[in-house]
This record gives C-alpha cells, structure tokens and sequence, in this order.
C-alpha cells in the first residue's frame, strides 16, 4: 500500500462527501524483494563477487600436460572443506 506516491503525483479524487480525497494505490511487484535484492546486489559488484559470495570459489587451472593430476587432490580437497569450485582438466584451456 503507497500513502505517498499518489500525493507526490497530485491524484485525486471526489469522495461520497464531495470532498476531494488522496487515494491509496496498491502496487504489484512483478519481481519479489529477494530478485530486487540480488539485482542491487549484483550491480553493486559489479559481477566481481567477493570470495565469500562469488559462485566459484577457486578453481585449479594446469599450465602443463602433466599438472591436470596435481590439480585433482587440491581440488577434492578445497571440495570437501565445502569451497565451491572445481578444475580445469587439460592446459589447453588455459
């Protein structure tokens, strides 16, 4: 319910009483407080999420052909401490 926007924008209207009278307007969200939240949220970072945010946490990246099997305990571990996150698996990614 908005008590001001309609006073802001000069509505009115003309009562049973003959009276002009400041309506009410009910507004309809077509996105909830939790989607706009995250909309501010998102601009606020700018997408560059702070680690404790961010969807992935760390990710092993092999700069080698022989790194891939030294990314994979890293990785498993940083998965079991609960770290979002995983491994590229050849360095032609890179």
């Amino acid at each position: 319910m908005d008590f001001i926007q309609p006073a802001r924008l000069g509505l009115t209207y003309v009562g049973e009483d003959g009276q002009e009278h400041t309506p009410v307007v009910l507004h309809r969200a077509v996105t909830g407080a939790t989607e706009r939240f995250l909309g501010v949220v998102i601009e606020h970072f700018s997408g560059a999420f702070p680690v404790w945010l961010a969807p992935v946490q760390a990710v092993m990246v092999p700069i080698a052909d022989r790194h891939p099997a030294l990314c994979s305990p890293g990785s498993r571990k940083a998965q079991e401490r609960g770290h979002a996150g995983g491994r590229w698996t050849t360095a032609r990614n890179a």
